[in-house]
C-alpha cells in the first residue's frame, strides 16, 4: 500500500502510477468543513470552539471547521462574537512563549498560496472582518483571518485554503443550508450547531460528509473509522472493516456531552453510505494579528 496526503493533483498522479503495479492507494486529500449555525444556537459557545476547531494549527488541518453558514438573522450577532474570539489569538514562532497559538505556515510556496486566496476574496469585494493579511517580517505568518459577506460560490467558500482562514457566508433555512454546505467537492468532515433535537438528528443524515458533529468540531474518537464521502477522500482510514461493500464508507456521527436544559445528547452512530461521485522560518518575537 502507498499512503498520501496531500493534494487532488497529487492523489490522482499517484494513483495512476500506483495502478501501474496494482498497488492499493490511502489517499487523504483535504477538506472545506462547513459549519451549520442555525438560529437559537449558543452563538457565544460556536465562535469560541471554532477559535480553536478553525485555526488549530494555523490552520493547516483537513477536517477544520473554515466554512460557516450561518443563519441570516444571528450572522452580525455571531460575526461579532468570532471576530473577538479569534483577534485573542496570540501569533509568534513557536519557541517565543507558552502563550503562543498560532505560528507560521509550512513553506514558502504554500505561504504565498494562502496569501493568493486572500488576495483574489479581497479583489471580488470580500471583506476582511479581522486580518486578510500576511504579516510583515520574516517568516510564513497569515494573520488568523475572518471572511465575511462571502457570496454563493466564493473560491475562498470552495477551495481548500489550508490556512488560518475561516470565510462567513448566511443562509435562509434548512434547505438552503443543507445544499449550500453540499455543494463542494470535498466531502470529510462537516457540524451543525442547533438546540434543536430535530435538527440535530436530522440535517447530518442530509449532509454528503463522512464525519459530522453536532455542536461540537474536530472531536476525535480513536475507535470510530475515519471515512470517506466523495472523490477527495479515497479509502478508509481502517482497512479491517468486513463486510463493507464496494465503494461504501462509514459515516460517524458525534454529538456533543449533555448540560441541563439541552435536549441533544452524547451519542455515536455507524451506517453505511455510498458517496457521491461528483466529481517556517523561526521567528524571535511575538506576533500581534491586528490590521
Amino acid at each position: 500500500m502507498i499512503a498520501l496526503t496531500g493534494s487532488a493533483n497529487s492523489g490522482k498522479a499517484l494513483a495512476h502510477n500506483a495502478s501501474e503495479s496494482l498497488k492499493r492507494v490511502h489517499l487523504e486529500l483535504g477538506g472545506k468543513a462547513p459549519v451549520i449555525i442555525f438560529d437559537g444556537a449558543n452563538l457565544d459557545e460556536a465562535a469560541t470552539a471554532l477559535r480553536a476547531a478553525g485555526y488549530w494549527n494555523s490552520g493547516q488541518e483537513c477536517g477544520a471547521g473554515c466554512r460557516v453558514l450561518v443563519h441570516e438573522s444571528v450572522a452580525a450577532q455571531f460575526t461579532d462574537h468570532l471576530v473577538r474570539e479569534v483577534g485573542s489569538l496570540v501569533v509568534g514562532e513557536p519557541g517565543a512563549g507558552d502563550d503562543v497559538e498560532i505560528g507560521p505556515l509550512i513553506s514558502k510556496v504554500h505561504f504565498e498560496r494562502v496569501c493568493g486566496f486572500l488576495d483574489r476574496a479581497r479583489a471580488q469585494g470580500i471583506r476582511a472582518a479581522l486580518g486578510g493579511t500576511a504579516i510583515p517580517g520574516p517568516g510564513y505568518f497569515v494573520t488568523p483571518t475572518v471572511l465575511t459577506g462571502v457570496p454563493d460560490g466564493a473560491e475562498c467558500s470552495r477551495e481548500e485554503i489550508f490556512g488560518p482562514v475561516i470565510t462567513v457566508e448566511t443562509f435562509t433555512d434548512e434547505t438552503d443550508a443543507v445544499a449550500r454546505a453540499n455543494a463542494v467537492p470535498y466531502g470529510l468532515a462537516a457540524s451543525v450547531r442547533t438546540e434543536n433535537a430535530r435538527r440535530g438528528h436530522d440535517i447530518p443524515t442530509r449532509l454528503d460528509f463522512g464525519t459530522v458533529w453536532v455542536n461540537a468540531h474536530l472531536v476525535l474518537a480513536n475507535a470510530a473509522a475515519a471515512i470517506i464521502m466523495r472523490r477527495r477522500r479515497m479509502s478508509r482510514s481502517v482497512e479491517d472493516c468486513e463486510g463493507c461493500p464496494p465503494l461504501a464508507g462509514v459515516r460517524n456521527l458525534g454529538l456533543d456531552d449533555p448540560s441541563p436544559g439541552r435536549p441533544i445528547h452524547i451519542a455515536i452512530s455507524v451506517v453505511w453510505a455510498l458517496p457521491r461521485h461528483r466529481e517556517t522560518a523561526a521567528r524571535p518575537n511575538r506576533r500581534s494579528n491586528s490590521n
